[in-house]
C-alpha cells in the first residue's frame, strides 16, 4: 500500500532510489511470434551495479537531468516514456524533478533502461497516493518494454513470452560476485535478433523446445548441480559473429578460472562467475589486455533487492 506524499504536496521530501542492473543466465529464442517478437525462455537475475533516480515534486512541468554515464536522447529514455504512460493513466497533479545518475552502461544487455522504468513506475504510483497493484504496474511496465515487469520484483525470475512473463524463483538463489566486462560499444537488441533470424530461425513457425514448466525444471536442475555449461545465450553467435572482439573477452575470463562466463541479454556485456580469486585474476588480465570498462559487482537476491527500494522509501505492492 503506498502511503506517502502526493505530487501536489510540494514540501515533501525528494524521493531518491536505487535502480539495479541484471544478467541473463540464459537465454533462449524459441522462434519467432504472430506479433513480431520472439518467444524466449530466461533467467533473470538483479546485480549490485545501479542508477540513482531522485524524484522531486515541482510546481510544473516534468524535467529530466542525467548525469554519469551518457544515454540515449531525452525522447528515446524509458524514464520520460513511463512517466507520459502514468501521466497518460492516471495524471501527476503538479510538476516533477528526476534527476537521473547512470552507472549502467546502456545497449549492454544489463536492463538498465527498464530498470530505471520500472523505478520511475513504482516512485510516481507512490508520490500521487495511487494504491496500485502489482498486476496494475505490471500491465505498465510491459508496454515500457520487455525486461520492465522483472525490475517490479528483483531476485532471480524465470521469464518467458517475449520476456515480459516472469515468475520469481522459487527455492535458494544463488549467491556471489560477478566480474562485468562492458567492452565500450553497443549492441541493438533489434539488430541481434535480426541476425539471429536470418541465421537460425529463419521463417519457420515457433520453435518447440518443450512447454514452460518444462524448462523451469531444467533450469532448476542447472542451478542445483552448478553445471553451468548447460545454460546457452542463442544470441551470443550472431553477436559474437558480428563483434569478434567479445570472444576475446570470454577467453580472458575462462582462463583466469571462472565458473561460468556469458553474455548478459543481447549483449554487449560479458559475465563471469567463480572464486573470488579467478574473479580477481580476470580482472587483472582484462585490464592489462584493455578489453573494456571492468566492473566487479555481487548477485542481489529478492529480498536484498526489495529491501534496498524499501530503505530507501519505497513501499512495494504485495500483490
Amino acid at each position: 500500500m503506498f502511503g506517502k506524499p502526493c505530487l501536489h504536496d510540494r514540501t515533501s521530501a525528494p524521493l531518491t532510489l536505487p535502480s539495479f542492473a541484471k544478467i541473463n543466465f540464459c537465454l533462449e529464442i524459441l522462434g519467432r511470434r504472430e506479433d513480431g517478437f520472439h518467444e524466449v525462455r530466461t533467467l533473470l537475475q538483479t546485480i549490485d551495479l545501479r542508477d540513482e533516480l531522485i524524484f522531486k515534486p515541482t510546481a510544473a512541468g516534468v524535467e529530466l537531468k542525467i548525469s554519469g554515464r551518457a544515454v540515449n536522447s531525452d525522447d528515446e529514455n524509458t524514464v520520460l516514456r513511463a512517466v507520459e504512460l502514468f501521466s497518460s493513466r492516471y495524471g501527476l497533479m503538479a510538476g516533477l524533478e528526476i534527476s537521473l545518475f547512470k552507472r549502467i552502461p546502456i545497449g549492454a544487455g544489463l536492463g538498465g533502461g527498464s530498470s530505471n522504468a520500472a523505478v520511475t513506475l513504482m516512485a510516481l504510483g507512490q508520490l500521487t497516493g495511487r494504491c496500485l497493484t502489482l498486476v496494475e504496474l505490471s500491465e505498465m511496465a510491459a508496454e515500457l518494454g520487455s525486461d520492465v515487469p522483472f525490475f517490479l520484483g528483483g531476485g532471480l525470475a524465470f521469464g518467458w513470452g517475449r520476456g515480459e512473463k516472469t515468475e520469481p524463483w522459487a527455492g535458494s538463489e544463488p549467491e556471489g560476485e560477478v566480474l562485468l566486462v562492458y567492452p565500450g560499444f553497443e549492441v541493438s537488441t533489434k539488430v541481434a535478433y535480426a541476425q539471429l533470424q536470418a541465421a537460425t530461425l529463419g521463417n519457420s513457425e515457433l520453435l518447440t523446445r518443450g512447454h514452460a514448466d518444462t524448462t523451469i525444471r531444467r533450469f532448476r536442475e542447472v542451478l542445483d548441480s552448478r553445471d553451468w555449461g548447460q545454460f546457452q545465450n542463442d544470441l551470443e553467435q550472431p553477436c559474437f559473429d558480428r563483434h569478434p572482439e567479445l570472444r576475446k573477452v570470454v577467453a580472458i575470463l575462462q582462463n583466469a578460472g571462472c565458473d561460468f562466463v556469458a553474455m548478459s541479454g543481447s549483449g554487449s556485456a560479458i559475465f563471469g562467475i567463480g572464486a573470488t580469486s579467478s574473479l580477481e585474476q580476470a580482472e587483472r588480465d582484462c585490464v592489462s589486455q584493455k578489453v573494456g570498462d571492468v566492473i566487479r559487482t555481487r548477485l542481489v537476491s529478492g529480498r536484498d533487492y526489495r529491501n534496498s527500494l524499501g530503505k530507501a522509501g519505497l513501499a512495494l505492492p504485495d500483490s
